[in-house]
């Protein structure tokens, strides 16, 4: 299974579990199996603070908030 594929994965559990999600405007704070991410949105784009979307511009964190919010 590719990288992405689990990260997928791991975006549909996050996004069943809305206690993971803080959302304060266009900050908004995610508890992650390993640790707490921020995620900001800068015009209609989402950025996560975590390394995996510092290398590919998406992760499980962006995914899942999106799907959470129905984007």
């Amino acid at each position: 299974m590719k990288e992405i594929e689990k990260k997928q994965i791991k975006a549909i559990r996050y996004a069943n579990q809305p206690a993971r999600f803080v959302m304060k405007g266009s900050i908004v704070t995610l508890q992650s199996d390993h640790g707490v991410r921020t995620l900001k949105k800068v015009g209609n784009i989402w950025f996560c603070d975590c390394t995996f979307y510092a290398k590919t511009t998406t992760c499980s964190h962006v995914m899942a908030l999106e799907s959470l919010l129905g984007q």
